[in-house]
């Protein structure tokens, strides 16, 4: 194209002599010269039909058969073996695989014609772009694999593959919205660790709506009879901007030691593509759609970029008993510790229990009055892993509340109104003394 050269006044010579040197031979068939980019689109076709009869298609030069497959672009480790997609087979409509110790398990084409009809193949569904299982309560494990260009609205499968070959599709979920690349990602959870998957995650991060290009994650339960039914979707709502909000996909272990696993997704582009990640937990059969905690690239460091492209929740790289998180970013990985949690419990007893009036046994401020202490204890356990010697820091103050312009109880030391700091051991108790009098009177 020489349209770059010649606004420019750049004499093209040495350019063309280069590109035709790469040319097939002739190059009267493989090399065309024009002077406008839009020129291109008359003849790209049939230059790519050129190209592509060089590169070991069938006899007639029009079809691909696993020649482009792209074989690993996703890959799933199960017990016998790695599936593994190859999103380029078959003429970009994509196929799945499976490596095991005793070869290579390569279903037939006729495998996916129900799914994906030969009339569409030229839309390029990409099958197998992501691929997973699922762990049925009934008939075990079955795998899963997303074909996000399908249609253009984007296309899952379920289905079951014999190391015989034999491939048999048993469901197929599609997406709602065209260009929304749904089936891009997606992720078994097992809520309750109970080893049955309880929600199949879908992801369109390229879900459109109010305006951006927001990001949607549909999320899927999974019936004891092996139907998946949809449950509802994660969104985000109070950002307008471009998040592509699903670009990530990582079921965690129990992040808040409520005995139920949880979610992270990643929103890559939030933030000017700086991006961000979004924290889900769970409860009881259910994944809670309020996100609990976000954690943008700008709270980390400057530099950071597309934070939130990939993420992976499953190490302890520090050996202290809880989950770390690895996320990935244009030219760099974050590894975020988790924190333990802790529950904190207060009891408050009062010496003597009961105010009597009649008894004034100090004085405050020149006054007979009635004088009392509250003993307020504190402990800590642990709801996630945390080390026996580990100090829990907490701030807390004590205040007497009652709405009245000439308050009954007073605080002896006014300084117990302001915030307390105080360091706690896991397990231990620790309590502490707030002195105070009551202004009774008698009249």
């Amino acid at each position: 194209v020489l349209g770059y050269y010649n606004r420019r006044g750049i004499n093209p010579e040495a350019f063309l002599n280069e590109i035709k040197y790469i040319a097939s031979d002739p190059d009267d068939k493989h090399f065309f010269k024009v002077t406008d980019e839009s020129a291109l689109k008359d003849i790209v076709d049939a230059l790519g039909d050129r190209i592509f009869s060089l590169e070991g298609t069938s006899k007639n030069g029009t079809a691909f058969g696993l020649q482009m497959s792209q074989a690993g672009f996703s890959s799933h480790f199960v017990e016998d073996g790695i599936l593994v997609g190859a999103p380029g087979a078959y003429d970009w409509n994509g196929a799945v695989l499976k490596e095991t110790r005793q070869g290579k398990v390569v279903p037939p084409k006729s495998s996916y014609s129900q799914e994906f009809p030969e009339e569409l193949k030229n839309h390029g569904a990409y099958l197998g772009y992501t691929v997973t299982s699922v762990v049925s309560a009934r008939n075990g494990r079955l795998y899963v694999a997303g074909a996000p260009r399908f249609n253009h609205t984007g296309k899952v499968i379920i289905f079951t593959l014999k190391n015989t070959g034999n491939l048999t599709i048993l469901h197929s979920l599609k997406g709602q919205q065209i260009g929304s690349y749904y089936g891009s990602e997606i992720s078994p959870v097992d809520i309750d660790g109970d080893g049955v998957t309880d929600n199949l995650l879908v992801a369109a991060p390229m879900f459109f709506s109010g305006g951006w290009e927001k990001g949607k994650v549909y999320i899927y339960r999974v019936t004891e009879l092996n139907r998946f039914v949809l449950e509802g979707a994660l969104e985000i709502q109070d950002h307008g901007q471009n998040a592509r909000f699903g670009s990530s996909l990582a079921p965690v272990p129990d992040l808040n030691g409520d005995g139920f696993n949880d979610v992270v997704v990643g929103a890559p582009l939030e933030d000017d593509h700086r991006g961000a990640i979004y924290v889900f937990f769970s409860q009881r059969n259910r994944i809670l759609r309020k996100y609990k905690q976000r954690i943008a690239a700008l709270d980390i460091a400057s530099g950071l970029r597309y934070f939130g492209r990939s993420i992976h929740g499953s190490m302890d790289m520090n050996e202290d008993g809880l989950v770390d998180l690895a996320v990935g970013s244009l030219g760099a990985a974050v590894l975020l510790w988790s924190r333990s949690v802790v529950r904190i419990h207060a009891n408050i007893r009062f010496e003597p229990s009961k105010i009597n009036i009649f008894v004034k046994d100090c004085e405050r401020g020149g006054k007979d009055v009635t004088c009392m202490s509250a003993i307020v204890c504190l402990n800590v356990t642990a709801r996630t892993a945390i080390p026996p010697t580990q100090e829990v820091a907490i701030t807390y103050n004590t205040t007497i509340g009652e709405r009245r312009f000439n308050p009954r109880a007073i605080m002896d030391d006014p300084d117990k109104l302001l915030f307390q700091n105080l360091t706690l051991l896991s397990g231990e108790e620790t309590c502490q003394h707030i002195y105070f009098h009551v202004m009774v009177s008698t009249d």
